[in-house]
Parts: structure tokens; C-alpha cells; sequence
């Protein structure tokens, strides 16, 4: 099961896409390259890490993923996204939360990146996909400043909000269980493009940007205020109709409020 793409015998998790630096519309566009086949989950991606996303394909018989070094086909990413040059923010600001990526650029959240142009797009397209990006770094810049948080890439699920420093959990260690990742975690589904933060060094918030939540994630959310957390809902920077989920320890943060509170 797989397809020849750039010389390779390759299988693509949808579940993993952000691990290959792509946004939704990107992601959508690797369903149409010849021989490529998308394993699509019943929930929206979430961001992985490149070994979970080896991991996640080797349970299904594959043994060698799509990255980001694979750029000779159509649809498929030649580098990391770049901050358009038309853009006025004041990037020592950004870079003083957000850090840099392996390319030297903004290490933004995930799908907050200005992408390169794809070639099938009209000038039109592609400058309204700059401004809707460009208004979203600008959001989540503010709203990183507003409460004095850092981003963390790091965080995964509430568990990190109770250490007392930035530590990932291990899904397959003994007594170690991960909520949004591992073998069918409950929390996956509203922690959907989600994020840490942190203050003084410490966990203190993860936002989360899922396209709905249901029954089932109000159930899990209201286990986690059960446990001394709080919650908020809102609308946030990713855009896209999502919705914005903020999670935080109060002891550590007092108040944290989404983008625009609902």
C-alpha cells in the first residue's frame, strides 16, 4: 500500500501531515499527487512530531514516510514557510516567543506561517492567503505578549500543565499516559492544532483550535476543571471556522482568555 512520489515508495498519514510543514489547503493538495495515498482518520489532524508520525506508519505496515526533503512532485513543500516581505511586524518581538525553526525563520504555530506561493494559485488567491496569515501571526503575537507566555513546542496534553517543567509525556511508558497521543486518547479530538505555553519557564497554558467540540469533549474538559484547571472558549488566530479551546493552571497564570471570549 503506498505510491511512488520523488523516487520513493511512500505513504502518507493525513493524521501526520503537519509534520511535513504543510496548512489545510497544502494538505489538500497532496490528495491529487499521482500514486500518493492519504490515510485519513475520522477526526482532524493534530501535530506530531516526525518519529511519531514514523511510529504512526509503521503500525500500519508502512516503513518509510513523505517528508519534507521530498520536493520534486507537485503539491509538496521545498522548504520551511517564510514570513512574507510585505509584512511590517517587528520580527524581534516574534522571535522572542515563538524562537527559530531549523530555517532561521519565525518558529510559528502550526498553520499560522506564511506558505510559499503554490504555482496553480492566482495573484489574488495567494495575497488573500498572506493577509489572513499575516493577521494571525499579528493575533498570536498580542495574545503571547497579553499574558507573558512563551510558545512551547513540547507540550502534548492537561498532564504537561502538571509538571513543573516542559516535559512531553511517553505514551508507551509504564504509568506515563499521554491524552492526545497513544492508542485512542481521549483528549485528541478538541486538542486539535494545539499549543503550548509557558511563564517563567514553567507549563502554564495549551490552546487549541478544533474544528467542533461535541458531547465527548465537554465531558473531558469539565474532567480537567474537575482536577483544578480551567477553561475558556472562544475563537482564536488559526481561523479556518475553527474554534479556540484555553486551558491553564490558574496557580501559575491567574487568567487567560482566547482571542475573542465567547
Amino acid at each position: 500500500m503506498g505510491g511512488r512520489i520523488a523516487g520513493t515508495h511512500a505513504l502518507m498519514c493525513h493524521c501526520c501531515l503537519p509534520c511535513l510543514g504543510v496548512d489545510h489547503e497544502t494538505a489538500a493538495g497532496l490528495g491529487a499527487v499521482p500514486g500518493a495515498e492519504l490515510m485519513r482518520p475520522p477526526r482532524p489532524t493534530t501535530i506530531v512530531t516526525r518519529t511519531e508520525c514514523t511510529a504512526c506508519l509503521a503500525a500500519r505496515g508502512a516503513h518509510r514516510a513523505v517528508t519534507a526533503s521530498c520536493t520534486a512532485e507537485p503539491g509538496q513543500r521545498s522548504a520551511a514557510p517564510t514570513i512574507h516581505p510585505g509584512g511590517h511586524m517587528d520580527l524581534s518581538r516574534a522571535l522572542a516567543i515563538f524562537g527559530k525553526n531549523d530555517f532561521g525563520n519565525v518558529d510559528w504555530p502550526y498553520g499560522v506561517a506564511v506558505m510559499r506561493r503554490p504555482s496553480k494559485w492566482s495573484d489574488e488567491r495567494y495575497r488573500e492567503h498572506v493577509e489572513s496569515r499575516e493577521e494571525a501571526q499579528q493575533l498570536v503575537l498580542e495574545w503571547a505578549e497579553k499574558h507573558g507566555s512563551k510558545h512551547n513546542t513540547i507540550a502534548c496534553c492537561p498532564y504537561w500543565l502538571t509538571r513543573k517543567v516542559s516535559r512531553r509525556c511517553a505514551p508507551t511508558s509504564r504509568g506515563d499516559r499521554c491524552t492526545r497521543y497513544g492508542s485512542t486518547p481521549p483528549d485528541q479530538h478538541w486538542l486539535d492544532h494545539g499549543s503550548g505555553w509557558t511563564l517563567n519557564g514553567r507549563p502554564a497554558a495549551i490552546t487549541s483550535a478544533p474544528y467542533g467540540i461535541d458531547e465527548g469533549d465537554h465531558a473531558r474538559l469539565a474532567h480537567w476543571t474537575g482536577q483544578g484547571m480551567n477553561v475558556a472558549y472562544g475563537e482564536g488566530w488559526y481561523g479556518f471556522i475553527t474554534q479556540q479551546v484555553v486551558i491553564w493552571l490558574p496557580d501559575r497564570i491567574p487568567t487567560v482568555t482566547p482571542v475573542r471570549p465567547r
